[in-house]
This record gives C-alpha cells, structure tokens and sequence, in this order.
C-alpha cells in the first residue's frame, strides 16, 4: 500500500489554514511533485487525452504517486492504458472522435455523455426508482437545472408550469439537509470496481446550489455496504472507470440519489488540501494500481 510518509509537509496536517488559497494549493500538489521525482524508474506511459491533465484533477495526483506519465496516445503507440479526458465545460456530450486512441484500451471510453438526463436514465435503471418530473404536472416545488456540464445554475421553481427551459431538465427537490441549517453532499470516488474514499460535503441550506463547502470530511459511515454496490454498477452501467459521482441523501425517504457524474474530476475540494486529503489521493492510487497496473513492470 502507498502509504503517506511522515515527511508529508506539517502545514498540511492542519484542518483550517490561514494561507490563501493559491498558497495551499502550491503546497498540497508540491508534495505530489516531489513523490513523483523519487522513483527509481522512468515512468510508464499512458495515453491520455484530448486535454492535459493538470495538477489540480485526480488523475494526475494518481501518476505522481505511481509514477506514470501521461502522453498523447500518438506518442507512445505501444501503451497497454489510456485515459479519456476531455472536459466537457458546457457541453455534456464527447465531441472528440472516437477512433483518437487507435488500439489503445482507455479507462472512460464509455463515458462521453455525462448530460443530467443520462444520469436520470440510467440511475433509475440501476437503482429502481427515480427523481426526473414533468414540470407540466408536477404540483409543488422542484429543481430546474442546465442538461448540461458545469452550470450550477440549477434553482427551485414552482409546479406546474406553463413551459419548458429548452435543454434543461426537471428533478425532484431532494431534501439533503442533515440539520434544518445545514444541507450535506457526499462525494464518492470510483475507481474501476472500488469505492476508494467518500467526502462529506457541507454548507448552509440558504447555499443549495453553491459548489464551495463550508465544510469538508473523509467519512466511512456515508454509505452502507448495498448502496456502495449500487453505485459500482451504476458506474459501470455509466461507463465510469475512474472519476466521482455527487451523490444527495433524501432526509425523508433515507434513500441516496446520484445527481452528476463526473469524469474528469477536481479532487480533493479546496477545503481538503490537508492530511487527510492526501491520504484519499494515495487510497485512490492503491485501487488504481491493483485493478489496473497488476502484472505490469
């Protein structure tokens, strides 16, 4: 296992910081930096693309960790693993052809469509009940939001109305408050077959759709043994190898809704750029390396 070293910078062990946010940041990816540089070997090759993977995304803090490198898939013709990773600002739908990686076998190859709707669609197939409304007949209050990618634009609207958003979609309001002031995310990492870490994302319930927590944990209790199940095969009903889904815990029917995927995700969350956000980065290098470098030299 890839254990987090004693080494690991002290300012980094602490929970609050009064450090800006560009300062931290420098500091939590520097760590991965130098991890990278203490590999005896040179690196292996994986193909990745059409867009660079930058330090701020999960991917890359896996490559530091097990030395790997990402190269276009032009230039290393020879790779047994790639990686699709566009991101799809806006637009929910690959636009790259898929014939970019050639012959090489590319973790999230069946994930180009990561839109609202395919969400709805295929959580409801995986998990036998659902949150899409018809906004024409739905009576009470529900949440209107972009079919796209990286909108945060969703707001709560009044049923029924008169006419629809072009391209958005209607869910049901889910109630994910854990006290009557404070509403709770749960970020679930999925890597392959493994759930390798669970953020605990919180904030006031007057921010409902703010992206920026207040508050940020490693949580182990999130998800009960069934519902990590369910949400492994709905990822793989998806298409996601490697990425994170958000996921809401209604307060009034107990159950869990995934509400996005996301295949090229930023991780840890800014407020998780600590101890214990490192050790979620080395748990999502261990799982990475046993499902997908096993056997490799």
């Amino acid at each position: 296992m890839l254990s987090v070293p004693g080494t690991l910078p002290g300012r980094m062990r602490r929970r609050r910081s009064r450090k800006p946010p560009w300062l931290r940041s420098r500091i939590f990816n520097g760590y991965f930096r130098v991890r990278g540089r203490l590999h005896r070997h040179p690196p292996k090759p994986v193909a990745a693309g059409p867009h660079p993977v930058a330090q701020w995304f999960l991917p890359w803090k896996i490559a530091k960790l097990l030395n790997l490198a990402f190269v276009e898939p032009s230039e290393a013709p020879g790779c047994s693993l790639g990686l699709w990773f566009e991101l799809s600002t806006r637009n929910p739908v690959r636009r790259t052809d898929d014939r970019y990686f050639g012959t090489i076998p590319a973790l999230n190859s069946d994930c180009g469509d990561i839109s609202k709707h395919r969400v709805m669609t295929v959580f409801e197939e995986v998990f036998g009940y659902g949150y899409a409304v018809d906004p024409l007949r739905h009576e009470g209050r529900m949440v209107c939001k972009g079919n796209g990618n990286s909108f945060h634009d969703g707001e709560i609207v009044q049923g029924p109305i008169s006419e629809t958003e072009p391209d958005h979609v209607y869910q049901r309001l889910i109630d994910n408050r854990v006290t009557d002031d404070r509403i709770e995310d749960l970020r679930v990492c999925i890597i392959g077959e493994e759930i390798p870490f669970v953020f605990s994302k919180q904030r006031s319930a007057t921010t409902q759709f703010d992206t920026v927590p207040s508050r940020c944990r490693l949580t182990h209790d999130a998800l009960s043994p069934a519902e990590r199940e369910l949400l492994i095969t709905f990822a793989g009903r998806f298409g996601l190898d490697l990425g994170e889904l958000d996921v809401l815990r209604d307060r009034g029917d107990g159950r869990v809704y995934v509400v996005d995927v996301n295949n090229t995700p930023f991780s840890p969350p800014r407020t998780m750029l600590n101890f214990s956000g490192a050790r979620c980065m080395h748990l999502a290098a261990d799982s990475f390396r046993r499902q997908y470098l096993a056997g490799t030299s």
